[in-house]
């Protein structure tokens, strides 16, 4: 009888190492031939995934050629609905399967854990201390490569990749001396400024982060830029704002920010403010005494956008 011996992976490194290696190993002395199965994701280059097809099967099949094993390298299409990936798995198999039998080999932490088909599957051991995760983020710390060939490929990558929008927020923090009536000399805003563009207020704010929301991310900006503890205070949604930065005028990304006021009005004096991160300066700012060009140019859609709600 003879068997089709089929592996199902991303292989998303440079180089195979001792795990992937030890399943071709196995197979080459167990099947009759060889499919690799290389998954392919819905976007261009990306961190975990930052190897096209094309490169990974001249990866793959020139291992093949090295190993004299009879095998061809193709591609998948990821899918969100596991069934219908599953589905096309087998169908992929069907068509290259010219024999008795197909098995698909994985170890423990591979992508036929979703496997639904109808092949029969083995399990292989795994390498203990070897992944491909592991391998893309030593890279990814590593010193650059002085070549040409590191060079070009740092270009590749940048060039396959979606253009990108910085998500960022900035928190528009007042304090209200008579809650309930608004009146512009007993108002005050919580500005900062940095040392880059010294004299022209901004709001505190910064870069969103994972695993977070837009309002938990201001307020700890303007926790780790000014000292003030808003964590307790409800914020409102102003707007959002694409940013003219100096970083990404020439850049095909861009920044875009969320703005949301948060009112302090319970304190008979408002927090004092002590400027950190990278905020040069932190104070509590009359809002009398402001006027748009005040700002640094990147903020004055924001303090506009204040002056409405107000």
């Amino acid at each position: 009888m003879s068997t089709l011996g089929v592996i199902v992976g991303r292989f998303q490194v440079d180089d195979l190492h001792m795990g992937h290696r030890s399943i071709f190993e196995h197979l080459k002395h167990n099947v009759d031939e060889v499919l690799v199965v290389l998954g392919e994701g819905p976007l261009p280059t990306t961190a975990n995934n930052p190897l096209a097809v094309k490169s990974r099967q001249y990866m793959i099949d020139s291992y093949l050629a090295e190993l004299d094993i009879s095998g061809i390298s193709v591609s998948l299409k990821d899918h969100p609905d596991d069934k219908i990936w599953s589905q096309n798995l087998d169908d992929l198999i069907d068509r290259w399967n010219d024999h008795d039998e197909a098995v698909i080999y994985h170890s423990r932490d591979t992508s036929t854990e979703a496997y639904t088909g109808t092949h029969e599957r083995a399990v292989l051991p795994a390498v203990a201390g070897l992944s491909s995760t592991m391998r893309r983020e030593t890279l990814g710390k590593s010193a650059s490569n002085p070549s040409v060939d590191f060079r070009r490929g740092v270009i590749w990558a940048n060039q396959n990749r979606f253009p990108t929008v910085y998500s960022c927020v900035d928190a528009a923090v007042v304090w209200n001396k008579y809650h309930g009536s608004f009146y512009p000399e007993s108002c005050h805003i919580l500005l900062i400024t940095k040392d880059i563009v010294p004299g022209q207020y901004m709001f505190p704010g910064g870069f969103a982060e994972l695993n977070s929301t837009d309002e938990e991310d201001a307020k700890r900006e303007v926790f780790e830029e000014t000292g003030v503890d808003i964590f307790a205070e409800e914020g409102e949604w102003l707007g959002s704002f694409t940013q003219d930065d100096w970083r990404y005028r020439s850049e095909v990304d861009e920044i875009r920010t969320r703005l949301f006021k948060f009112e302090i009005d319970s304190l008979d004096n408002p927090p004092t403010p002590t400027a950190a991160d990278d905020a040069a300066t932190a104070q509590w700012v009359p809002f009398a005494d402001l006027t748009v060009d005040d700002f640094n140019k990147c903020h004055r859609a924001l303090f506009e956008r204040l002056l409405e709600e107000l």
